[in-house]
């Protein structure tokens, strides 16, 4: 069952947003001008539907609204689970939809910028047989159970991204820069460097 509860979606990732803005492509985050002076701005950005921009690293596509009028949009969200999944073993589950959030404060951050890329996926769901032969994963990944995503986003730095997602309080924030990715879940706040 899909847990649709919005209290749960909205802490404390998108409380940080509301009280904080969409951050800035900087090592030090502080609270941007726009937000602290206009905090219907940053309202908005949970009131409108919500779209998430992905580009597999195999060169797929996809560009998915999984939120609207306060609810979890189905086809979108089973579309977006599909996308998400481990692409080895061809096998998919529900990703959880905070972390489909934190997709959409990054893409959301990037737009700000104006930089409307696509994140681009290097790995979210992967089976726990899969999970165990990958050098260097964790036993009980996060990637198994739908609650992780491994990104990386051309013209910023692994170090900003990650600060960004610390910022943002959603969960783990791992920063790879040698493999030049970011990874991101929707688990207890912790992070790393790899």
């Amino acid at each position: 069952m899909i847990n649709t509860n919005s209290d749960e979606q909205m802490s404390p990732l998108r409380r940080q947003i509301l009280t904080g803005g969409l951050g800035l492509l900087a090592a030090s985050l502080t609270r941007p001008t726009w937000a602290a002076n206009s905090p219907a701005v940053a309202d908005e950005f949970w009131i409108q539907p919500r779209t998430v921009s992905f580009v597999h690293a195999g060169g797929e596509r996809l560009k998915a609204t999984y939120w609207s009028d306060g609810e979890l949009i189905r086809p979108a969200y089973d579309e977006i689970s599909w996308f998400m999944r481990d692409r080895v073993a061809q096998r998919a589950v529900y990703m959880h939809p905070v972390l489909l959030d934190i997709a959409y404060s990054l893409n959301g951050w990037l737009e700000h910028f104006d930089l409307r890329q696509p994140l681009r996926l290097t790995s979210a769901y992967r089976t726990p047989d899969r999970n165990r032969n990958i050098e260097g994963a964790a036993k009980n990944s996060m990637h198994t159970k739908g609650s992780a995503m491994d990104i990386q986003i051309p013209g910023i730095s692994t170090k900003q991204v990650a600060s960004f997602g610390r910022w943002l309080g959603g969960g783990g924030v791992g920063w790879y820069p040698s493999r030049g990715l970011t990874h991101m879940d929707r688990g207890r706040l912790r992070s790393w460097r790899g």
